[in-house]
């Protein structure tokens, strides 16, 4: 269990817990300072949901929670975390729809949200996120066309939305992409 003492660490910067036997929830604290920037809690048994606060400050880079069994949904204070480059929550039990925002965060370099239970749709928001090399999204439950804006993604290297209830056209405008 991560003690809910962390919760009062005001001057942490980073929490480092990865591959552990970690079980109970992320107490709701975590992160909620101004100079929280990274978390590593994956591969543990961790329950509960993700703590909403923890890109409320802006300087959130790393949110990499992996492997555990967390359940709910993304917070929507994340789709506005401008500072945050990898967002990886696979192989949990999260659920709802990935919020708009997060597509299109201008700095973030990976989205991995495979093997959840995922809904919604890629957001045409994902123009926006420049930076962006990597989704991983194989295994949810997202629907609707992979959106055109997707081709103006240039960074991108790695697309991986198998096994979802995705429909329509592969845009035209990916096989513009050179680096995928």
């Amino acid at each position: 269990e991560i003690p809910p003492e962390f919760g009062e660490f005001k001057n942490l910067v980073q929490l480092s817990l990865y591959r552990n036997n970690l079980t109970g929830p992320i107490p709701q604290k975590i992160g909620s300072w101004t100079e929280f920037q990274y978390i590593d809690v994956s591969e543990n048994f961790l329950t509960g949901s993700i703590p909403p606060d923890m890109c409320n400050k802006g300087k959130m880079i790393d949110l990499l929670m992996l492997q555990n069994n967390l359940t709910g949904e993304i917070p929507e204070t994340y789709g506005t975390c401008s500072s945050l480059e990898r967002l990886r929550v696979s192989r949990n039990s999260l659920s709802g729809t990935v919020p708009s925002g997060i597509w299109g965060l201008p700095i973030v370099e990976i989205i991995d949200i495979e093997l959840n239970q995922f809904e919604g749709s890629v957001s045409s928001e994902i123009q926006n996120a420049k930076k962006l090399a990597t989704i991983f999204a194989r295994n949810n439950r997202l629907t609707g066309e992979i959106p055109e804006e997707i081709s103006k993604t240039t960074s991108l290297v790695t697309i991986d939305l198998s096994e979802n209830q995705i429909s329509g056209n592969i845009p035209e405008g990916i096989g513009e992409l050179k680096q995928l």
